[in-house]
């Protein structure tokens, strides 16, 4: 085929590889969404397992209290009023801190429940992680003896 005859094939080459790169791209940006979504809800986890061990260690460094069941908490969403006591105040900047970590929100609970027979506390945070693109409602359990 003459060259003459072949007039404008190459543009239209080149409007079809640039539709194929955009398509390309435009999954490439999804991608890197979807992946930002999974890291940020990876990082609410670990930073629940860093503030189950900032009330363990503040229970710990108040021992005889924390094995009377002082730090028991019943669930709670706010963060409760500055104390003079130090179970008061080791709460309040635990509340704090879980609500700072995971969203400053009504769904951002915490629960300290103490057995007295085991001696042990049980920890319950709960968050809502819907943004991040988990589950709406997470809840992380962790049982522990200070």
């Amino acid at each position: 085929m003459p060259i003459a005859d072949q007039r404008g094939a190459s543009l239209i080459e080149v409007l079809v590889s640039i539709l194929i790169l955009s398509i390309g791209l435009l999954g490439m940006a999804g991608l890197q969404t979807r992946t930002l979504k999974g890291n940020h809800s990876a990082l609410q986890r670990s930073e629940v397992v860093t503030l189950t061990h900032f009330i363990f260690d503040a229970m710990r460094a108040n021992l005889t209290a924390a094995r009377d069941g002082g730090y028991a908490t019943p669930r709670t969403c706010a963060v409760p009023e500055a104390s003079s006591a130090l179970i008061g105040e080791d709460r309040r900047a635990w509340i704090s801190a879980v609500r700072s970590a995971l969203g400053d929100r009504s769904s951002t609970c915490v629960t300290l429940a103490f057995d007295a027979s085991s001696g042990t506390y049980t920890v319950t945070l709960e968050w809502d992680d819907g943004r991040a693109g988990g589950l709406s409602n997470q809840t992380f359990v962790t049982v522990s003896r200070p």
